[in-house]
């Protein structure tokens, strides 16, 4: 049975390209992304946003104190990441947004 599942291992891994990496939370600043909850707040948000890879990331967000709120559907950008929150600072600043 050992022998089986290393020749089906060693056949899925040929199946995944060895040049696509994960991303890093601090390779994700800079990256643009859509809203998906109701407004991000000071404490919490959520925003999709698309990896050069073509995948799609739902990520934990805020924005700073006395910035913009943005609301559902808008455009942000991740600014900076919070490691001991596990959440991005995101802005909408120079995005061109309609409000």
């Amino acid at each position: 049975m050992g022998d089986f599942l290393n020749y089906i291992a060693v056949g899925l891994a040929k199946l995944f390209s060895k040049k696509e990496r994960s991303m890093t939370d601090d390779q994700l600043i800079g990256l643009r992304g859509r809203v998906i909850s109701g407004r991000v707040t000071t404490t919490f948000g959520t925003v999709r946003i698309s990896v050069p890879s073509g995948s799609e990331l739902t990520v934990s967000c805020r924005v700073r104190e006395g910035d913009d709120v943005p609301l559902k559907g808008d455009t942000v950008v991740l600014i900076a990441y919070d490691l001991h929150r596990e959440i991005f600072d995101v802005t909408k600043k120079g995005i061109g947004n309609v409000d």
